[in-house]
């Protein structure tokens, strides 16, 4: 599963830190707490720690003193996937509409000289 959504979109994955995405809960009992990833690990490596560890739930452990922080689930990291797929969709849509709003203003602009010869 890590080579599949690596594959798809690494950029996202590896620029989404845990802290960005897990749900914070300090009452949260791990079921493998050597399973554990830190905040400031990114969302690939969560997947790889769930694929190795054969979880969908990882506990987030702080840090500085290793006391559990909360839980971040492969539902959590889809969830932050889809929504920075989206804005990222959304803005190669925003740029495509520029440029082709330059190029018709470009082409009306060509055609006015022309007609001015």
């Amino acid at each position: 599963m890590p080579l599949l959504a690596a594959s798809i979109a690494p950029d996202i994955l590896d620029n989404t830190t845990v802290k960005q995405v897990f749900l914070k809960n300090e009452n949260y009992i791990p079921a493998d707490p050597e399973a554990a990833i830190s905040p400031d690990d990114n969302l690939t490596k969560a997947i790889e720690m769930m694929a190795k560890h054969n979880l969908e739930i990882l506990p987030v452990a702080d840090s500085l003193n290793g006391k559990i922080a909360g839980s971040i689930s492969f539902r959590d990291i889809l969830s932050a996937y889809r929504l920075q797929l989206d804005e990222h969709d959304e803005k190669i849509s925003i740029s495509l509409k520029r440029r082709t709003l330059k190029m018709i203003v470009r082409s009306k602009n060509r055609v006015s000289v022309l007609k001015k010869d």
